[in-house]
């Protein structure tokens, strides 16, 4: 059964009009008046995983120059994930790594969320890095 559903949401897809409304191009899910022109929308591709991991590795470099470790060599990614936060430039999409790094002791303290923003269609970091994260001590 969650087989048949998997394939199910690989082959999702919707059916939209193209209109041409007195020169004006307009896409709908109503059918248009007798000219219009059926479009079938299918949901695109997943990115591929090497994308999302070549932006972990600039992130995780941003972060290693950026903030104040006891070992910079001692860092390791335990998790990653990507989010939409507001500011008052409006919507962006964040990347949280889950990094664990040793502290003065030489053990490793548990994984800690640092962020990274990244640009628009999220394939790179944003170059307004330093509003996010502000250099801490650990």
């Amino acid at each position: 059964m969650l087989t048949i559903n998997a394939l199910l949401l690989l082959t999702a897809s919707s059916t939209f009009y193209k209109c041409d409304l007195n020169g004006l191009v307009v896409y709908s899910q109503q059918p248009c008046p007798a000219n219009a022109v059926e479009q079938l929308v299918q949901a695109p591709a997943q990115q591929p995983k090497a994308a999302d991991t070549n932006v972990e590795t600039l992130c995780l470099n941003y972060l290693r120059q950026n903030e104040n470790w006891k070992d910079r060599d001692s860092l390791k990614v335990e998790g990653a994930r990507t989010t939409w936060v507001n500011d008052y430039s409006g919507a962006r999409r964040v990347l949280i790594l889950e990094i664990n790094a040793k502290n003065s002791y030489g053990a490793y303290s548990g994984a800690k969320p640092f962020s990274c923003y990244l640009n628009h269609n999220g394939s790179g970091l944003s170059e307004i890095q330093h509003k996010i994260n502000a250099p801490k001590k650990r």
